[in-house]
């Protein structure tokens, strides 16, 4: 585009100096004659004139198609949100356009502010943004383009955020956290704090990955509290997001905050129960910490009802944070428990019904419970529950004493329906949800195994698979031969169990290993089971002939044993000479009942070869083989022959 308006003013210079020097030539070519009418013998010198005036004419009007910059913008460097501004000059005169990226930037744009005359412009960005207007521009005039410049906008994004935000540990333990930084010019820098100081590297905390990266070590219940990863790039402003570290110690003392976390409006009170037991006695004694930092009754609008319950007056944003209750005794923690409290969060309460998937057999329990407000236990104090079905209260008499509603499976078809609790925090904070009890699924529990015949030391895959209306984690329990035999589990067997299915490996296979295996999902009551038995093991020992060495006599007696234990059931037992099978009573070959015995009465020549034993029981054949030869009339000088033969 910069090309193509070039060449159309150089052409639109052209044409108007043309149209100017051919008028002027007219004009003058016309006295020209009317002088040479009068004037006959000055016609060279006027001739001469006419065609130097021309030349003058076409210089002076071509002479401002150029331009010659004076001023040529430069870099600039602008924080977002700030204005800034880029300017241009010529040392002739001119019509100055400005271009950002090769485009021509329109007088009407809001972004921009131009202010021009025939020498000078001012191009003027109204409000730095980031996505928008940083690039290269330059100022036009005449055709000429000037030197580009760029204008760099600094800024510095809010999205930062830390991958966990609530880490539980205990102590003695370590804890990591991962800010991921926010997006910025120049880049941010980080830095993490918490309790309003500073975090730098020492045994206890280590700091990597450009300080992304922060892993506290030998953990003590004084580190639990918000640690904030700070980034800030210079700009005068700052960006942050916070992660909490909760520490547990684990002693003889059973410490409860029924609530896992509390959200309170501004101004409203606030009290956090702490249930202990067993009561602290003697030297125990019990405090309450936030963020790290010890409470005490009086102080910050802080009171404490007996030790056990803090109570907040008068909720503000100082009282955010982590709190946990702690029982020390002889300067050591015995056990501790912690909460988060939150302000003007939007709490939602929850409905769950036990179990998801049901039949008309079954019975209904439908508990509550909140997304921010988190019960820890069945402990449901200072809640007000209130059920109803359709609009229509249910009686009160329904409820189980932790507020939760019991369908009885005689009238559950008759129960189907819209349910709705209202729920009334102790902080006087009302939450209200509903549930929508679906038709009936009847639910089914298949069992697959790879195979239902092992072998010893092989492998076998079973798995179980529970189809039911609701997509909840159920419980797979596995038995061999008994659902009252033990619990079989990872200690003993691979067990792999996910949300949609179990899987049984076993391998190595023992016979101890064969028999019914159960599956059972204790949610739904249901049962499936599959036998696996033992496959045979059948083995084969060398052939033995009754004499040795495998050399006989013509006319002797040939007697060959083929023994071989084990097996599946009944095993089969075929001869072979030479690869050519044998039958009993059939050239002098008689076989025993099971064929494990071979006799060849009277040995001739023919009868000597190779001789093969085959067994099957149907899953396994083997075979042995056993090379005989028969000799002939000097058989017993032979046999010595071959004796020595045999010791040389």
């Amino acid at each position: 585009c910069v090309e193509l308006i070039k060449v159309v003013h150089i052409y639109v210079k052209l044409l108007q100096s043309c149209w100017v020097a051919f008028s002027i030539a007219s004009v003058y070519i016309s006295l020209v004659l009317i002088g040479y009418v009068v004037m006959l013998y000055g016609y060279c010198s006027l001739v001469r004139n006419t065609l130097v005036l021309l030349s003058c004419a076409c210089t002076l009007l071509l002479s401002g198609v150029g331009a010659t910059f004076a001023q040529m913008p430069s870099n600039v460097t602008v924080r977002e949100g700030q204005s800034t501004a880029l300017a241009c000059a010529l040392s002739n005169t001119g019509t100055i356009l400005w271009t950002l990226d090769a485009v021509i930037i329109s007088p009407s744009n809001p972004l921009f502010s131009i202010a021009t005359n025939d020498t000078y412009s001012e191009l003027r960005i109204v409000r730095a943004d980031h996505t928008q207007p940083s690039g290269h521009y330059q100022c036009m005039a005449n055709g000429v383009v000037s030197a580009p410049a760029w204008v760099l906008v600094q800024y510095l994004n809010d999205d930062i955020n830390i991958e966990s935000t609530l880490v539980t540990t205990y102590e003695g333990g370590s804890a990591s956290f991962i800010c991921k930084p926010p997006s910025g010019i120049p880049l941010p820098n980080v830095r993490w704090e918490t309790a309003g100081s500073l975090l730098t590297q020492n045994q206890h905390v280590s700091l990597s990955v450009g300080n992304k990266t922060l892993q506290l070590n030998a953990l003590n219940i004084t580190d639990s509290g918000i640690y904030y990863c700070v980034a800030e790039n210079g700009l005068g402003k700052s960006v942050n997001t916070s992660a909490e570290l909760r520490v547990q110690n684990v002693g003889q003392y059973a410490v409860t905050i029924p609530f896992a976390q509390f959200c309170a409006k501004a101004g409203t009170p606030l009290s956090i129960d702490c249930l202990i037991a067993p009561q602290p006695k003697g030297e125990m004694v019990v405090r309450w910490l936030h963020n790290g930092y010890a409470l005490t009754s009086g102080k910050n609008d802080y009171y404490l009802r007996g030790n056990f319950t803090l109570k907040i007056n008068s909720m503000s944003v100082k009282h955010v944070g982590a709190y946990c209750c702690v029982v020390e005794g002889g300067g050591k923690v015995m056990a501790s428990d912690c909460t988060q409290v939150l302000m003007n969060c939007a709490d939602k309460l929850q409905i769950t019904v036990t179990p998801p998937y049901f039949t008309p057999t079954w019975s209904l329990l439908l508990n509550f419970s909140y997304s921010n407000i988190k019960l820890k236990s069945d402990h449901a104090s200072g809640l007000m529950v209130s059920w109803f079905k359709g609009g229509v209260p249910v009686p009160q008499d329904r409820l189980l004493s932790n507020g939760s509603l019991l369908l009885h499976h005689m009238n559950l078809q008759s129960e189907l329906g819209y349910y709705t609790v209202h729920s009334v925090h102790i902080s006087n904070i009302q939450f209200i949800t509903s549930v929508a009890l679906p038709a009936t699924v009847t639910p089914s529990l298949q069992l697959v195994a790879s195979s239902t015949v092992i072998r010893l030391q092989s492998s076998i895959t079973l798995q179980c698979s529970f189809t039911s209306n609701a997509y909840h984690g159920f419980t797979y329990r596995w038995f061999l031969n008994s659902l009252s035999s033990q619990i079989l589990n990872d200690s003993t067997h691979s067990i792999y169990t996910t949300t949609l299915n179990s899987t049984l490996f076993i391998s190595n296979i023992g016979s101890h290993d064969a028999g019914t295996y159960f599956c059972t999902v204790s949610e739904a009551n249901v049962t499936a089971s599959v036998n696996i038995s033992l496959a045979s093991y059948l083995y084969l020992l060398p052939i033995t002939l009754s004499q040795q060495p495998t050399t006989v006599c013509n006319g002797s007696t040939l007697s060959l044993e083929c023994p071989f234990g084990g097996g599946r059931g009944r095993s089969n037992v075929s001869w072979s000479l030479n690869s050519e099978p044998l039958v009993n009573q059939v050239g002098g070959v008689r076989l025993d009942q099971d064929g494990r015995s071979l006799i060849v009465v009277s040995a001739q020549t023919q009868n000597g070869g190779v001789y093969a034993c085959n067994v099957s029981d149907g899953f396994t054949t083997f075979y042995q083989t056993l090379p005989v030869a028969v000799i002939g009339k000097f058989c017993s000088f032979e046999l010595t022959i071959i004796m020595c033969s045999v010791v040389l």
